[in-house]
């Protein structure tokens, strides 16, 4: 391969750009519970907080099942999906306020406790970025909205330096499918061969990179045994790839 070539580099976000840690994780998780149950309360004095925590659990779990599938939904039909868990059990009336409300209650525990930049990804992508490469984000989202995602992307200095950042919530199409790649190679403008892309899901950034013609770096943090061509255990080693 020559590295050369390449001009545009597509990133990951989860565990490749940034982290959770499980505290941090639980912490969100337990933000969400209780300010559900105290909101939905004064509708429904039966909600339960073991149901609120039973259904933001399908929520993540329909959010991965779809995902595998190279799909998602918008948030706002997210938190609807929510509502509707919630109300199987005990009824809820879903109206626009109360989707509203849950909406920010989900987002807030996201920048309350927002995962961690991963050591050394700011200089990485500040280098990067002055070597003049296009650079964008392809990322599936999970449960947060995509305002959300970039006042939390601006917080931690990264926003600025991508052209453009694609989230699966938003344009309703998830890797691995070719759609989400093929709106990248449109934006950045660049032949697919020249670009990388950079991500720690082999089957969804790799595979999903590879089939639409991109070149693919496999952050295996997990020390999975695959079949791959370019592998590194940490963000910071592609400066073994491209010239910075």
């Amino acid at each position: 391969m020559n590295y050369k070539k390449i001009s545009a580099i597509s990133f990951d976000l989860w565990d490749t750009l940034i982290k959770d840690s499980p505290q941090m994780g639980e912490n969100r998780s337990e933000y969400r519970i209780n300010e559900i149950l105290i909101l939905l309360s004064k509708i429904n004095s039966k909600i339960t907080l073991e149901n609120i925590k039973i259904s933001l659990n399908y929520i993540r779990e329909q959010c991965t099942e779809d995902h595998k599938k190279g799909i998602d939904i918008n948030f706002d039909n997210r938190v609807n999906q929510l509502i509707e868990k919630i109300s199987q059990k005990e009824k809820i009336v879903p109206t626009r306020k109360i989707n509203i409300s849950i909406g920010k209650i989900i987002d807030k525990a996201f920048l309350k406790y927002p995962p961690q930049v991963i050591d050394g990804v700011e200089e990485l992508i500040k280098n990067i970025y002055k070597k003049k490469y296009k650079i964008c984000l392809i990322s599936n989202t999970g449960f947060t909205s995509p305002k959300t995602y970039n006042i939390y992307l601006e917080k931690i200095g990264l926003l600025k330096y991508f052209q453009f950042i694609l989230l699966s919530n938003e344009l309703e199409t998830a890797k691995p499918s070719k759609n989400i790649f093929e709106i990248a190679i449109k934006k950045l403008m660049v032949p697919s061969q020249e670009i990388f892309h950079i991500g720690d899901n082999y089957t969804a950034d790799i595979l999903g990179s590879k089939n639409c013609g991109f070149n693919s770096i496999w952050i295996n943090n997990k020390n999975n045994s695959k079949n791959k061509d370019l592998t590194i255990s940490n963000i910071t080693e592609i400066e073994n790839f491209v010239n910075l």
